[in-house]
Protein backbone atom coordinates (compact mmCIF):
# COMPACT_ATOMS: atom_id res chain seq x y z
CA UNK A 1 0.00 0.00 0.00
CA UNK A 2 0.98 3.63 -0.32
CA UNK A 3 1.45 3.97 3.43
CA UNK A 4 3.86 1.05 3.54
CA UNK A 5 5.84 2.51 0.62
CA UNK A 6 6.18 5.92 2.25
CA UNK A 7 7.26 4.32 5.54
CA UNK A 8 9.81 2.17 3.72
CA UNK A 9 11.13 5.16 1.77
CA UNK A 10 11.49 7.21 4.97
CA UNK A 11 13.38 4.33 6.59
CA UNK A 12 15.63 3.98 3.54
CA UNK A 13 16.38 7.69 3.59
CA UNK A 14 17.15 7.57 7.31
CA UNK A 15 19.53 4.66 6.73
CA UNK A 16 21.21 6.54 3.88
CA UNK A 17 21.65 9.69 5.97
CA UNK A 18 23.01 7.72 8.92
CA UNK A 19 25.60 6.19 6.63
CA UNK A 20 26.52 9.20 4.50
CA UNK A 21 26.26 12.06 6.98
CA UNK A 22 26.93 10.36 10.29
CA UNK A 23 29.40 7.80 8.93
CA UNK A 24 27.78 4.80 10.60
CA UNK A 25 28.65 1.37 9.25
CA UNK A 26 26.08 -0.63 7.33
CA UNK A 27 26.17 -3.25 10.07
CA UNK A 28 25.52 -0.71 12.85
CA UNK A 29 22.67 0.86 10.90
CA UNK A 30 21.20 -2.57 10.21
CA UNK A 31 21.26 -3.37 13.91
CA UNK A 32 19.62 -0.04 14.79
CA UNK A 33 16.82 -0.61 12.27
CA UNK A 34 16.63 -4.37 12.89
CA UNK A 35 17.60 -5.05 9.29
CA UNK A 36 20.44 -6.91 7.61
CA UNK A 37 23.44 -4.88 6.41
CA UNK A 38 22.62 -5.91 2.83
CA UNK A 39 19.21 -4.25 3.23
CA UNK A 40 20.97 -1.08 4.35
CA UNK A 41 23.30 -1.31 1.37
CA UNK A 42 20.30 -1.66 -0.94
CA UNK A 43 18.62 1.36 0.71
CA UNK A 44 21.73 3.51 0.28
CA UNK A 45 22.08 2.52 -3.38
CA UNK A 46 18.39 3.20 -4.00
CA UNK A 47 18.51 6.68 -2.45
CA UNK A 48 21.73 7.44 -4.34
CA UNK A 49 19.99 6.49 -7.61
CA UNK A 50 16.98 8.63 -6.70
CA UNK A 51 19.30 11.62 -6.31
CA UNK A 52 19.47 11.76 -10.11
CA UNK A 53 16.20 13.68 -9.77
CA UNK A 54 17.32 17.29 -9.14
CA UNK A 55 14.36 18.10 -6.88
CA UNK A 56 14.90 15.04 -4.71
CA UNK A 57 18.65 15.71 -4.63
CA UNK A 58 17.98 19.26 -3.42
CA UNK A 59 15.74 17.98 -0.62
CA UNK A 60 18.30 15.38 0.47
CA UNK A 61 21.08 17.97 0.36
CA UNK A 62 19.03 20.23 2.63
CA UNK A 63 18.51 17.35 5.08
CA UNK A 64 22.23 16.57 5.02
CA UNK A 65 23.04 20.19 5.82
CA UNK A 66 20.57 20.30 8.70
CA UNK A 67 21.95 17.09 10.18
CA UNK A 68 25.54 18.28 9.81
CA UNK A 69 24.65 21.48 11.68
CA UNK A 70 23.00 19.49 14.47
CA UNK A 71 26.00 17.19 14.74
CA UNK A 72 28.43 20.07 14.88
CA UNK A 73 26.36 21.83 17.56
CA UNK A 74 25.36 24.80 15.45
CA UNK A 75 21.88 26.27 15.40
CA UNK A 76 19.93 28.30 12.88
CA UNK A 77 19.75 31.16 15.41
CA UNK A 78 23.39 31.42 16.27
Amino acid sequence: SRCKLSAARARQLAMYLAHVVHGETLTAIGQAFQRDRTTVSYACALIEDMRDDPRFDEEVSALESQIEKLISGESDHG
